[in-house]
């Protein structure tokens, strides 16, 4: 059976004889915890981000009438979620915060424990126009900023881009033909990194329905035809209602219910597609959230605006878990505006696009300093005669320890008998009915 304590992976050994043995191996791949970090368990992620999505009224909305929303309830009830995520700590715009989402930098701040250039340096919120891109109009101690896209289609793998507002053209233009970088890995697929791309103009509030849900049936046709490997998806309801009629609005809530209504058709896809089904993860944050009585999001120090969702749904996720619980370097914020120094961070939107890395198997972003670390998990390897318990090597950090009923609460370490194999360490043992239950865990390991 397998356990979570302290939010690591646990394993407990039974006394119940073999019987018990083999209904446990038989039940082990159902029970596994959620391996990303070490191996990724999606084929295909659709990264959505609903711009001014506001994490303190998606609570809100959930805890009072969670039926009006059951998108978004089943991404919380079946995946990891939080509601109190953060936007960038010195930019609550959506062009810069999306630039956060695809490069996995900062907008502005030099995080002080990074020793490279770490911002994107982009703090318009509007598309400069050609030959203006994210590489000479941001930061120019980068001269390239690697995306989300890069790192998949280097590794022969396709992308698309959908996005409800015109500005959005600047991202196109920074990964194309002319802008991408050459493909440094593997066989050379090109510089253009996006596969397929689509651009609705959100052409005012009362076009905004209408063209949010005609983006989304164009993502739908893509993933029916030919589904890439990973597609961003940006919805603009929500902002565009918090603008015109301010955050919280029944304006506003109606245009979280077309969010929902969104999410419910690409579900309802994944589910009806042998293709996608238990193949496809979702990654969901937004830019900023809002709340000032004018309908702005300007200030990223004002609790409704620097408050967001991050939700994790797809193979292999924990069903109903705080997203907190999965990392070792970020840290439940409370209510608190913490900066790009905080000893523990936050999880961010722009943590979002390494996550979605991640659930593809893939490396981080070249040059992102906003990478979450996944905290380990063990994971069970039967053999003949003997069980292993195997976890990645990258996990130099942790400690295997063991307890069993006779050892009053105490744990012990294990360190011998640990073998190092292809990135995983393994520790073998033959259970046996004569010893007391015994449980296995992965801790943090004491500073010495």
């Amino acid at each position: 059976m397998i356990d979570s304590q302290n939010g690591y992976g646990s394993v407990r050994w039974g006394l119940s004889g073999l019987k018990l043995w083999a209904l446990w191996l038989a039940l082990a791949p159902i029970c596994l915890p959620f391996l990303a970090s070490a191996e990724g368990a999606a084929h295909h992620v659709v990264h959505i981000s609903a711009d001014g999505l506001g994490g303190v009224y998606l609570k809100e909305y959930l805890a009072e009438s969670p039926a009006e929303f059951p998108a978004f309830r089943r991404l919380a009830r079946q995946g990891a979620c939080t509601f109190n995520a953060r936007c960038d700590s010195h930019l609550s715009l959506t062009e810069p915060n999306h630039s956060s989402m695809l490069t996995g930098r900062p907008v502005l701040q030099q995080p002080t424990n990074v020793t490279f250039s770490a911002p994107h340096g982009f703090t318009v919120n509007y598309d400069p126009g050609p030959p203006w891109t994210l590489h000479n109009f941001g930061n120019p101690a980068v001269p390239y900023k690697a995306s989300v896209f890069d790192v998949v289609h280097d590794h022969g793998r396709s992308t698309a881009f959908f996005a409800a507002k015109e500005k959005f053209a600047m991202f196109v233009r920074s990964y194309d033909a002319d802008h991408g970088a050459p493909d440094a890995v593997g066989p050379d697929d090109g510089r253009n990194k996006m596969d397929w791309s689509q651009i609705i103009d959100w052409g005012g509030p009362d076009h905004v329905r209408r063209n949010d849900s005609n983006l989304v049936s164009r993502v739908l046709e893509r993933l029916s035809a030919a589904p890439p490997a990973y597609t961003f998806l940006h919805v603009a309801g929500p902002d565009i209602a918090g603008h015109y009629y301010l955050w919280g609005s029944p304006e506003y809530r109606q245009a979280v219910r077309e969010v929902d209504r969104h999410l419910g058709r690409i579900l309802a896809a994944i589910e009806a597609n042998p293709a996608l089904s238990n193949r496809t993860a979702i990654v969901l944050t937004a830019d900023h959230g809002g709340g000032d009585s004018s309908g702005s999001h300007v200030h990223p120090d004002e609790l409704p605006t620097f408050t967001i969702p991050l939700m994790l749904w797809g193979p292999e996720a924990p069903a109903g878990r705080d997203l907190y619980d999965l990392f070792s370097n970020r840290a439940e914020p409370g209510a608190q505006h913490l900066d790009h120094d905080a000893p523990r961070q936050p999880l961010r939107n722009g943590d979002s696009g390494n996550l979605a890395l991640a659930l593809l198997g893939l490396p981080a972003i070249p040059g992102a300093c906003l990478v979450p670390e996944w905290k380990p998990r063990l994971r069970i390897e039967p053999a003949a005669g003997t069980m292993v318990l195997a976890w990645p090597v990258t996990a130099a950090a942790f400690d295997l320890e063991y307890s069993d009923v006779s050892s009053g609460g105490r744990w012990t370490r294990i360190a011998e008998g640990i073998v190092v194999e292809n990135g995983w360490n393994r520790f073998s043992f033959t259970p046996s009915l004569q010893l007391p239950a015994r449980f296995y865990r992965l801790v943090r390991a004491a500073a010495p």
